[in-house]
């Protein structure tokens, strides 16, 4: 259930309560996600690293844009986030970079597959860059990877807010729509959007602000 600014998890027998205290939003067609890997946006206080996401999957790619969209908005503006954990929920993460992999490795061997492609393609890919890029030391872990996602991403950032000695949150939601059909060259055979969704979650009282 979602009713103003909080957000009761409760179909998935989550009794935590929880406030949204910010979200940020990316839909990146196939041709905006180049510019968007070179400068995914950022603030002053945390300039993302040049080049940090050359090899990173699309759908890191948004999500870290969608965090970085939030981080000024509203109640965060001011608070400090070092010790705010991330829960990425990516759905079908790594597939376009995949394909490419096994086609290189038929036409190359072992020799011509990239060390990258298994940090930079897995299900904990995304809410690790997410992390390291903005130096934040709270857990944080990838979550579902399929159709269920969602359902799997709210169970488990409910559960760590309401178990965890957290201050925030961020709750990281990653899909293509459509689904791509790789062309097994790093890109898809068809047009696509890649969405994000990032919602920074916290418990009462509000985050303390940053000193």
């Amino acid at each position: 259930e979602v009713q103003g600014s909080s957000m009761s998890v409760r179909s998935f027998a989550a009794p935590c309560e929880c406030t949204v205290g910010a979200h940020g939003v990316i839909a990146a067609p196939l041709n905006v996600l180049p510019a968007l890997r070179e400068d995914p946006g950022g603030s002053v206080r945390r300039p993302i690293p040049p080049r940090f996401l050359r090899h990173a999957d699309e759908q890191t790619v948004v999500g870290l844009a969608a965090v970085l969209r939030a981080m000024d908005e509203g109640a965060l503006r001011e608070t400090c986030l070092d010790e705010w954990g991330v829960v990425a929920a990516p759905m079908f993460p790594g597939r376009l970079g995949g394909a490419a992999t096994f086609r290189r490795y038929q036409q190359g061997g072992t020799a011509a597959i990239s060390p990258h492609i298994i940090p930079q393609n897995s299900l904990h890919s995304v809410s690790s860059a997410i992390s390291i890029s903005l130096t934040m030391r709270g857990p944080n872990f990838g979550i579902g990877g399929g159709p269920e996602a969602l359902g799997e991403g709210l169970t488990v950032a409910m559960t760590l807010l309401d178990s965890a000695a957290l201050p925030g949150l961020w709750l990281v939601l990653t899909q293509w729509a459509p689904e791509p059909v790789p062309d097994g060259q790093g890109s898809t055979r068809t047009e696509t959007i890649c969405l994000a969704v990032a919602l920074a979650l916290f418990t009462s009282p509000a985050p303390a602000a940053a000193q």
